[in-house]
């Protein structure tokens, strides 16, 4: 979690179009995996722990549609905004240890999709549109994150930081 959180920084602060964008694309194939360990023993994933080839289609599955989102948020960036917010009210109940956790399971699938349309041009050679360094505010957030992230390491409740 505090590797994410740290990529995740990087991304925001970060200047270089390439260097943004690899520390984007690191947050972006690590929070996945973070997400799946932690609802590994879930009862909602069981079928994908017991049939790994559903798991492997649904993955499939999954990547396209980010990659189809990521098309229509590159060539409409006003998307983006507007379909972040629109996600931000629907979770998914996930049940977890006894306890059930709200993901924002549609909200993480924009945020993929703009992503990707992010990282992929950048890692192409495409120029950033904007060049101004991160401010004050930038640098408290994301050392908020940062602290937060190491913070969950000695948490009673990981499993409820990391949904945080």
């Amino acid at each position: 979690m505090v590797l994410v959180a740290l990529l995740a920084s990087a991304a925001v602060l970060v200047r270089p179009p390439r260097p943004r964008a690899l520390a984007m694309g690191g947050a972006l194939v690590l929070t996945p995996f973070l997400l799946v360990a932690h609802i590994w023993d879930a009862a909602q994933f069981q079928p994908f722990r017991h049939h790994p080839l559903l798991a492997a289609g649904g993955a499939a599955i999954a990547l396209a549609a980010v990659a189809a989102a990521a098309a229509l948020i590159h060539r409409r960036p006003a998307i983006f905004p507007v379909a972040a917010v629109a996600t931000i009210p629907f979770r998914v109940p996930i049940e977890s240890g006894g306890t059930s956790a709200f993901l924002l399971v549609p909200l993480y699938f924009v945020v993929a999709a703009g992503a990707v349309a992010f990282v992929v041009p950048r890692l192409r050679g495409a120029p950033d549109a904007e060049d101004r360094p991160p401010g004050a505010l930038e640098w408290l957030l994301m050392g908020l994150v940062v602290l937060y992230a190491v913070q969950s390491l000695y948490s009673v409740n990981f499993g409820k930081a990391l949904e945080n």
